[in-house]
């Protein structure tokens, strides 16, 4: 029978690193390692999760990073995954699933309360839970697209102590894309990515001699392109200074980036013509003990609600009722007051902010009366977690 389960030993490391190597191949073998490693040295080998097949041997694996998020200003314990990976002969017998289903029942054992993922198959993590919670802009830039421009000399951060791009994320990370939503944590990874050479940092200076703005970029050569994973800057100006700075460097090499998709920063460019945006699903989020995460939420008004949530991970659907009348929530057995039926699925995008209850929308995502829909409202976060493609937290 198949099995999932944490790894505890360094045999049961040995034969993750073979799966992921079989998963994913061994171009890429350098980077899963660093994250694998990552993991393994910040918060102990009992975050990794991997799954043996009936006849014992180890043919799935998943990482998680225990990392925190904040909504409406208050951090709620959550977890990122990654890494999601089956060898190629024992794919579609349910392997991913039994490790998803062992990320749940290791996060509600260790007050986790939320997780999100960059997912290759949304429909996927669906089954399992998981749902969109946010969307992105990916923006390409043609080579002329910032010609007119100037900006200073261009600098390159030091791969081994990026000192400079931590400064200027910690100043203008805010300032980029409207959250205050970062860990620190995160940065003990960049130095892998840096030190491989997948990452590269570049900054630019002002008249005090100090950086005002900065990026962390891929560099492809043989598309000419380079890839804009991070931006820090603190104005328009500032961003249009970089982008000079990146076009002097890189004079016939096309840009692009990958944003938020309520991020206004290119509506205040001079060029939005040359610009080539689309739209896609970003990461998936998930609320796995719904009673607890709501306890972290700051109501704005007086009410009660009774949920019963259903769940693909749990026997019977989790039934309880949420009362609040001071600062925060107060979580209580189930007792029919303006009842409210909905899955996780929804109730997660419902958390996570993505998805703003109304009229109009409120009988797709959950089953209540009318009197219920004023208090979901005043329930829902008014700013929700955002989660990137490369941000655990």
């Amino acid at each position: 029978m198949n099995s999932a389960h944490i790894i505890t030993s360094k045999s049961d490391e040995a034969a993750v690193r073979r799966v992921m190597v079989g998963a994913f191949g061994k171009k890429v073998k350098d980077v899963i390692y660093a994250k694998f490693d990552f993991v393994r040295l910040c918060f102990g080998r009992d975050w990794l999760v991997f799954a043996k097949s009936g006849d014992g041997r180890p043919a799935s694996s998943i990482n998680t990073i225990p990392s925190p998020v904040y909504i409406d200003g208050v951090a709620v314990p959550h977890a990122a995954i990654g890494e999601v990976g089956t060898l190629p002969e024992y794919r579609k017998q349910g392997m991913a699933t039994l490790c998803l289903k062992k990320c749940h029942e290791l996060f509600l054992e260790r007050d986790v309360h939320l997780s999100s993922l960059s997912p290759f198959a949304y429909y996927f993590y669906r089954m399992s839970g998981w749902e969109i919670g946010g969307s992105y802009m990916d923006v390409v830039a043609a080579p002329e697209a910032f010609c007119e421009y100037e900006g200073p000399e261009l600098l390159f951060d030091d791969p081994q102590d990026p000192a400079a791009i931590r400064g200027l994320y910690d100043r203008h990370f805010a300032k980029y894309n409207g959250s205050t939503v970062r860990n620190a944590l995160w940065w003990t990874h960049y130095p892998f990515l840096f030190a491989s050479g997948s990452l590269k940092g570049a900054y630019i200076k002002g008249e005090d001699g100090a950086p005002f703005a900065g990026c962390i970029f891929r560099e492809d050569k043989d598309a000419k392109r380079l890839r804009i994973e991070e931006l820090y800057f603190g104005s328009a100006g500032d961003f249009r200074q970089l982008m000079g700075s990146l076009k002097k460097r890189w004079p016939d090499f096309g840009l692009a980036l990958t944003l938020p998709a309520d991020a206004r920063v290119f509506d205040l460019m001079d060029n939005p013509r040359l610009l080539v945006r689309t739209v896609s699903a970003g990461h998936q989020f998930r609320v796995h003990c719904p009673e607890k995460a709501l306890a972290f939420l700051k109501p704005r008004e007086s009410g009660t609600l009774s949920f019963s949530i259903e769940d693909p991970f749990e026997e019977s659907p989790r039934r309880f009722t949420v009362r609040w009348d001071g600062p925060s929530p107060e979580i209580l057995p189930w007792n029919g007051v303006n009842p409210v039926a909905t899955t996780i699925q929804c109730f997660s995008r419902f958390y996570n902010g993505s998805v703003r209850l109304g009229p109009e929308n409120c009988g797709d995502m959950m089953s209540c009366g009318p009197e219920a829909l004023p208090l979901l409202q005043a329930l829902q976060p008014l700013r929700g977690a955002f989660r990137s493609h490369v941000e655990p937290g």
